[in-house]
């Protein structure tokens, strides 16, 4: 009799349980949360920043001395490494950037990161990143108003 109240128990808490987050939804929150405080960040010192993107990983740089600099602010702009379930896929539409690989060979193309331009004028380049694991796809975009928003692709 103990035993069956015991079972019991235990199926109603595993039903009523929530569901436990997925990897691809903490990582694009995190992402979106890390981009929106950097792009706060060139706003308010009016700096050009930008989020480079590239193999499972990203990372916020400043430009400065005429190049992308990883950005100094201790652990909350440091690299971020995709846990291997998690697939992280970018994509940007930068007319400036599709100039500039004009002439230039797929292989030489492949070796730069994707960038996402935050502009400290307040504008940023469009782009949407995806998040993906085994269970769900979350995406990251910015909307035309400037806001940064994380949604679940269906």
């Amino acid at each position: 009799m103990v035993m069956a109240i015991l079972a019991f128990a235990a199926s109603v808490i595993v039903l009523n349980a929530p569901p436990a987050r997925s990897r691809a939804k903490e990582e694009a929150e995190r992402f979106a949360a890390r981009v929106s405080a950097a792009w706060e960040d060139s706003v308010i010192e009016g700096r050009t920043a930008s989020v480079a993107l590239a193999e499972g990983a990203y990372r916020i740089e400043r430009f400065s001395g005429g190049e992308w600099r990883a950005e100094a602010g201790g652990r909350r702009f440091s690299e971020r490494r995709m846990p291997p379930e998690v697939l992280i896929i970018a994509a940007v539409e930068d007319p400036a950037a599709r100039n500039a690989r004009m002439g230039r060979d797929d292989e030489e193309d492949e070796a730069r990161p994707t960038r996402i331009v935050l502009d400290p004028i307040g504008l940023t380049t469009p782009f949407r990143v995806e998040f993906r694991d085994r269970r769900e796809r979350w995406v990251v975009r910015n909307l035309p108003d400037e806001a940064i928003v994380v949604t679940r692709d269906e």
